[in-house]
């Protein structure tokens, strides 16, 4: 029964595609459709705005150097802030990091290997970037 349907749906399809024909494109259709997808890309053209202005920048690096050099150069120191550091380094515990010894033997063998993985490396970024042209 769905065979005989599709068949039917078939030839009516065949028949509707037959009769209205195969429409050809106007000479200049390509270009007529560069054109819009140039107008549509020109006017999509997304400008790149940082999230931080530059004058914002500016004016945090005078804020942190002012800081700095008031520090630096007033020598004056605020009691608040100094007796707050104290206290809170009075009450830390001292530590202390532990040794660590950092020697360890390699092998002649270990360190050829890696110079020779090193060299390879070295000749195939270039030729890999020639051949990619990048």
């Amino acid at each position: 029964m769905e065979t005989k349907k599709n068949k039917l749906l078939n030839t009516f399809t065949d028949k509707m595609i037959k009769s209205a024909g195969l429409e050809e494109p106007a000479t200049d259709f390509t270009a007529q459709i560069m054109q819009k997808v140039e107008a549509l890309e020109a006017s999509k053209t997304i400008v790149y705005e940082p999230l931080i202005s530059k004058r914002v920048w500016w004016g945090i690096a005078v804020v942190i150097v002012s800081v700095l050099g008031y520090v630096m150069f007033t020598g004056k120191e605020s009691t608040m802030f100094s007796n707050a550091v104290a206290e809170v380094t009075s009450q830390a515990p001292s530590w202390e990091l532990p040794r660590l010894d950092f020697e360890f033997d390699v092998s002649n063998v270990m360190v050829y290997s890696f110079l020779i993985l090193a060299g390879f490396v070295v000749v195939e970024i270039p030729l890999l970037r020639r051949m990619m042209k990048f």
